[in-house]
């Protein structure tokens, strides 16, 4: 299994941050920004829905009931975990995906 396939954990991504020398994230500073992006992605979504709501009118198409919310958030954590994978490779000097491109 190579490299790029395997999913990566905050951990790992922060541990590689910081053995490129990004001093500044650390494990616990790492998660806490992550825990702050889902909380600040769902309040997002709620807000939204929130004013969707209250636009008066009888039936609301664009309203987002909870576990619609619950969905997106883990859709934008897994783009996060993504990018987080991709960075993480990139601070090791892996520029390749396994495929070759």
């Amino acid at each position: 299994m190579s490299m790029a396939h395997r999913p990566i954990s905050i951990e790992t991504y922060c541990a590689a941050a910081a053995s490129a020398g990004d001093k500044a994230r650390t494990r616990q500073s790492c998660a806490e920004r992550t825990r702050r992006c889902r909380d600040a992605r769902r309040f997002a979504l709620r807000q939204k829905t929130f004013r969707r709501e209250n636009q008066g009118s009888v039936a609301v198409p664009g309203a987002l009931p909870e576990h619609a919310i619950e969905e997106m958030v883990d859709k934008f954590e897994r783009g996060f975990r993504h990018a987080a994978a991709r960075t993480a490779l990139a601070a090791q000097g892996v520029r390749k995906r396994a495929d070759g491109r």
